[in-house]
């Protein structure tokens, strides 16, 4: 079994239901396939055949950018989504990284692949389709997906999977959300991130439903919920925030799933408040690890902080400086053994190294897993903060933070200091017009935190930087301080 392989029995045996819904535009099972499968002669025929080819799409959100990507990975060949948001120099980084044998794109867009081999969707799409057979031999170990890191440090890093893992996630994901093949999904993130694309390609997989859209716009996400014309929702926190601010009615949607980053007590509460019949989950996972863990708000009540527990099969360890397996509630670095983790780094060995290490895999998360098995994630070992010589990991501290209700969100960096080495800096956005001074913040931080990890001077901000996928930008944020502080 590989992925998509699915899709030409769902064009025999659900012919004439809904696979994909763009704006006007309806997609049947059965058009679908045969879609598909024109697009994987047109490549086959433009690539002159082969195995291991690399496909660029430079496309926006949009059937045909689902139609070539099953096409791509149906032929045993890799497909690799380019983020339209990449600056010049991040683009050609990529793509020197992953040299593609070819780059689909818009037509407007073809001069910006001069050093490769392009073809426009337009063009490719007036090619005649050959009756020639096709035979490949495409199982689950073949890789099918480099995407890329989008990490706030230095230039993307391609990282690459096999069928496998995701076939694995597939399984996971049905057995603890239970949705099915008689749901809607829809995703509501650009295709190039890993979230909107897994959700868009399971659900086609599956046999479900999937709404498309071009671009997030919240308001229009929020009338959908409301009429019920979507089951399952996939999105990250920061477009539930806007989207619930548009709610106007009770929405029916059956499902949400949030990845991405950690609801907080505030936004948990206004989920819930928001959507009082819908069920809801958080997810955790990495680029690297696919799926980790999860809560599942309906039946977990205690866990205020936590992660969630293990999906199916994934086994979560806790480790010392030293590689030695930690008890319940001793913090280290959070190791998987799972089925779901990606094969490597393009490119890259001592950085795959770092993240493959014999059975286990570790993206350099601190955290600790208590008695019950649900896993604390304390914070990442990159943005280790040392002050006064002990070891402070920021988003402990944003945790406690954001739950005073004044402050919308919340980041801690690292300033020079001669007395402390790094003095702990809070970076504040307000919710509303009542702000709060640095002594008070400090009070209500003792009640959780020692001294030390309590924030030494606060700067307010309008709007905080964010990287593609929608997390905060941290490496930017501190340089954006250190120069206004100069």
């Amino acid at each position: 079994m590989y992925i998509g392989q699915s899709l030409a029995s769902h064009a025999v045996t659900q012919a004439n239901k809904r696979a994909i819904m763009f704006n006007e535009t309806v997609l049947t099972y059965e058009m679908l396939y045969k879609n598909v499968v024109d697009w994987k002669l047109r490549l086959y025929e433009k690539l002159n055949g082969g195995q291991e080819k690399r496909v660029a799409l430079f496309l926006s959100n949009e059937p045909s950018f689902l139609e070539l990507f099953f096409s791509i990975i149906s032929l045993g060949w890799t497909a690799v989504p380019i983020d339209a948001k990449w600056t010049k120099k991040e683009r050609e980084h990529a793509l020197t990284l992953i040299k593609p044998d070819l780059v689909v794109c818009y037509e407007q867009d073809v001069q910006l692949f001069s050093k490769w081999q392009t073809v426009s969707v337009e063009h490719l799409k007036t090619q005649a389709v050959s009756d020639q057979e096709i035979e490949l031999q495409v199982d689950e170990t073949k890789l099918f997906y480099l995407g890329f890191t989008s990490g706030s440090t230095g230039l993307p890093k391609g990282f690459i999977r096999n069928h496998t893992s995701w076939l694995e996630s597939f399984r996971c994901c049905e057995e603890v959300f239970s949705y099915t093949k008689e749901d809607t999904i829809y995703a509501p993130g650009p295709f190039v991130h890993s979230l909107s694309l897994f959700a868009a390609v399971h659900a086609l997989h599956l046999g479900a439903s999937v709404l498309v859209t071009n671009a997030f716009n919240a308001e229009k996400c929020a009338k959908l919920l409301q009429t019920g014309a979507i089951d399952v929702l996939y999105a990250v926190p920061t477009m539930l925030e806007a989207i619930s601010s548009c709610i106007e009615c009770e929405p029916r949607v059956k499902m949400v799933l949030s990845s991405g980053a950690k609801w907080d007590k505030h936004s948990l509460k206004k989920m819930k408040k928001c959507f009082p019949l819908t069920d809801l989950y958080e997810f955790y996972g990495a680029s690297e690890l696919s799926l980790v863990s999860y809560l599942d708000y309906q039946k977990t009540k205690n866990k205020a902080g936590s992660v969630g527990q293990a999906f199916p099969r994934i086994e979560i360890i806790i480790k010392d400086n030293n590689g030695e397996q930690l008890p319940p509630n001793e913090r280290g670095q959070v190791f998987v053994k799972s089925s779901h983790v990606f094969c490597g780094y393009v490119d890259n060995p001592s950085e795959t190294a770092k993240v493959l290490q014999g059975d286990m895999a570790t993206v350099e998360d601190i955290g600790y897993v208590d008695e019950d098995g649900y896993l604390f994630l304390v914070g990442r070992k990159d943005n280790l903060i040392i002050t006064g010589g002990l070891n402070v990991y920021p988003e402990e501290i944003e945790q406690q933070v954001k739950r005073l209700p004044e402050i919308e969100e919340a980041v801690i960096i690292g300033k020079k200091d001669a007395y402390w080495g790094e003095k702990l800096v809070l970076c504040v956005k307000w919710s509303g017009a009542n702000k709060l001074d640095l002594k008070t913040i400090t009070v209500f931080c003792k009640l959780y935190l020692s001294a030390y990890k309590c924030p030494k001077e606060l700067i307010e901000v309008n709007t905080f930087p964010y990287t593609t996928s929608g997390k905060i930008d941290r490496k930017s944020l501190q340089l954006k301080m250190e120069v206004h502080s100069e």
